[in-house]
């Protein structure tokens, strides 16, 4: 069952979305066929007054279905699809009957869509529900007639954060911010859509856009209010993705071209953009990671089967240094009960404050420089072997936990441990111990080869710059200053790389931004900046290398270390790689992951440039043989 028709005495037809073979109500090409069938029939049938579009499940309607958008390849294809639901949303605009949309739970990208193309929208006030257009944060925009509907609907500069950064909202403030028009009890809703459908139906089934003299609420395009905002939004956008994200610069074009011309022209300036974003690999790449394999991590699908869930209700945690302090924060405002030591673990271990730790369902060692390790068994002198936990600075923040698996880590041990992180609301990827956590190793490649730059001679600022506006949460200098100390040494080091921190930890020394000193200078009260100093330590080479270049370097060298922990077994898929890169290390998530890069250049093509970059730079571009026997194979990691 996809879509239940059914039509009152009074002749309100209500259609009622509720597919039941999937987690969700989701639009792809069958369930779009089943509900212009619906509202065909509706149109067609001189008895019907008004329609009341609703949902059977506990959420109205959720967006594209994105099994169907990753595998779609041909522009054709996306053109269609598209084509179609705008198709009948206009048919729903301008029948001449009145529709409303009764939200009954969360109604996201495409489903709000088809909200925004009815006449009037009636949330319940269920504050745990969600209404807005997040595709932008997943490498899509709102292909429904979204970027037109609402900017014509709430204005501008009003729409545009919706639109370009995924805002959602409860009811009550998408009510206020004009995203809905009424707002009732939940058990009232579909009384309430019928009262409006029989009292204000017939004199409101006209669009306001549809309507001669209509203008742009707050003003036109071409206005002074329009251009301004424009213009800032053109630069904030420019500053914070450096253009490497096409989504949002497609959402800027539909908004700027689109409304300045009747609907049925923006919708097709909409579909154009569309088709051209659906198959490119920022969208592919976002889709998989971003979407997918974080959801799939979170649904803990590498959780060993057959052990039952755990119970956690109480945790204890030894040391409340930095690192303690915030896993109790975390474990805290999820709900769990701590008892937090401010010790040592040897302390503890000899201390009468063990006594309160006896009721823990989990202890958790956080000693200070080592990595927290959980015993899935009460008290920490239990049996059962610990599991080692890499959460990421501030603990309480940051989403990512990595589970440090040993030889002996039992399945028990390693559920349990999973099982926590969830439930203090952290994605956990499992990794394997070995030279090094996973995404140590990864961060380390990073700025390992922007040390080996620094001896070349290339200007600090060119590297900084460059792994920036490659999309790096930080440039590889800062990022070295943040973790000083804190990487794995020993890990396809190089001797121009010993020689740089040799000479910025012990000769100077500069050791980071803990002491205000390291590749940059951290003035109390003022911004960081690079230090000078480093122009005579490490002399600038006459000749610069181009941009794209250094960037790429800095991001292959990623992507080959996460080849050789996938080689070596330290990560256990290449779901795992991108998500713990992104999660973990700030990798660009237009680029889905240090794997997913690989896998858009294609092995083959990305083998060829690794052995290239080997020659002119060093052995430390040498592609691992994994990479190799698949090129030679002709293999992807992924299907799409």
């Amino acid at each position: 069952m996809i879509i239940d028709y059914s039509v009152d005495a009074d002749g309100i037809a209500s259609i009622t979305w509720n597919m039941t073979e999937y987690p969700m109500n989701v639009l792809n090409a069958q369930s779009i066929a089943s509900f212009a069938e619906a509202v065909q029939r509706a149109v067609a049938d001189p008895a019907v007054k008004g329609v009341i579009i609703t949902s059977a499940r506990s959420d109205f309607i959720a967006g594209a279905d994105l099994n169907m958008m990753l595998k779609i390849k041909e522009p054709a294809a996306v053109a269609e699809f598209v084509g179609n639901l705008h198709t009948l949303l206009r048919g729903m605009e301008t029948c001449g009957k009145p529709f409303v949309a009764a939200i009954n739970g969360a109604a996201l990208g495409g489903g709000y869509e088809i909200s925004l193309a009815c006449h009037h929208r009636i949330a319940a006030d269920n504050p745990r529900s969600l209404i807005g257009l997040p595709e932008v944060t997943i490498g899509l925009f709102p292909a429904g007639g979204g970027t037109q509907r609402l900017s014509r609907r709430i204005g501008l500069r009003a729409a545009l954060p919706f639109l370009l950064e995924g805002r959602k909202l409860d009811p009550r403030r998408a009510l206020e911010a004009g995203l809905v028009d009424q707002l009732v009890p939940p058990g009232e809703l579909l009384a309430q859509a019928r009262l409006w459908l029989l009292e204000h139906g017939p004199a409101n089934a006209v669009q306001p856009w549809d309507k001669k003299g209509f203008q742009l609420p707050g003003g036109a395009v071409q206005s002074p209010h329009g251009q301004e905002t424009f213009t800032l939004a053109n630069a904030m956008l420019r500053a914070k993705t450096f253009g490497n994200y096409p989504a949002p610069l497609d959402i800027l074009s539909c908004v700027y071209e689109g409304c300045q011309t009747d609907i049925d022209t923006g919708i097709q300036t909409e579909i154009r953009h569309f088709v051209k974003l659906a198959v490119s690999p920022e969208a592919k790449n976002m889709i998989r990671t971003q979407f997918f394999a974080i959801g799939e991590a979170n649904k803990l699908a590498r959780r060993p089967k057959g052990v039952p869930p755990s119970s956690i209700r109480k945790i204890g945690v030894i040391g409340a240094g930095w690192m303690g302090a915030g896993i109790a924060r975390a474990s805290a405002e999820a709900g769990l009960e701590v008892a937090l030591l401010d010790t040592t673990v040897e302390a503890a271990r000899q201390d009468t404050d063990i006594a309160d730790l006896a009721d823990c369902d989990l202890v958790i060692e956080a000693a200070p420089g080592a990595l927290p390790v959980i015993r899935p068994a009460t008290g920490p002198e239990r049996p059962g072997h610990p599991v080692r936990l890499h959460f990421f600075g501030p603990a309480d923040k940051t989403p990512l936990v990595e589970i440090i698996c040993g030889t002996d880590t039992g399945d028990e041990s390693l559920a349990r441990a999973m099982d926590y992180v969830r439930k203090i609301r952290k994605t956990p990827i499992v990794v394997d111990d070995g030279r090094g956590c996973y995404t140590s190793r990864v961060a380390s490649a990073y700025i390992d080869e922007a040390m080996a730059m620094l001896a070349e001679g290339v200007a600090p600022a060119l590297i900084e710059n460059a792994g920036r506006h490659a999309g790096m949460r930080l440039g590889p200098l800062a990022l070295a200053d943040q973790l000083a100390g804190k990487l794995p040494q020993g890990i396809g080091k190089q001797a121009a790389v010993d020689d740089v921190s040799a000479r910025m930890i012990e000769r100077l020394p500069r050791l980071g931004d803990k002491t205000g000193q390291g590749f940059y200078d951290y003035p109390a009260g003022g911004d960081k900046r690079l230090w000078p100093g480093m122009n005579a330590q490490f002399p600038r080479a006459a000749q610069q290398p181009d941009t794209a270049d250094v960037r790429r370097r800095l991001l292959y060298a990623q992507s080959i270390e996460a080849a050789r922990c996938l080689e070596e077994g330290v990560v256990r898929g290449p779901q795992d790689a991108d998500v713990a890169a992104c999660l973990g290390c700030g990798f660009p998530a237009y680029l889905g992951g240090p794997v997913s890069q690989i896998h858009s250049v294609g092995v083959e093509r990305f083998v060829q440039e690794c052995e290239a970059l080997a020659a002119r730079h060093g052995a430390r571009f040498t592609p691992p043989a994994l990479l190799k026997d698949m090129a030679n194979r002709n293999e992807a990691f992924y299907e799409a």
